[in-house]
């Protein structure tokens, strides 16, 4: 199976209410995380997460699938393709 790298940016708003379905979701697939960044915000209720990813296209997908469930969550990804 042909792995490709993801980028994708989460906002978690509710961050104390949301960040361990999320924490959850993302050990779930954390073989394919190659790096992980954080930003929360203390003076709000919203965090930022931006994580690298190598994987095959459909473990990809069921991982944006499971994060796109949690209601107080943006989501934006992109692949990028390797030239060789």
């Amino acid at each position: 199976m042909k792995k490709e790298i993801s980028i994708v940016g989460l906002l978690v708003d509710q961050r104390a209410e949301h960040a361990p379905d999320v924490q959850r979701i993302l050990s779930d697939f954390g073989r394919c995380v190659l790096g992980r960044f954080g930003i929360p915000a203390h003076d709000e209720n919203h965090g930022l997460i931006t994580l690298v990813m190598e994987c095959d296209e459909e473990t990809s997908r069921q991982l944006i699938q499971r994060l796109e469930q949690i209601p107080a969550l943006s989501l934006n990804h992109m692949q990028v393709t390797r030239q060789h």
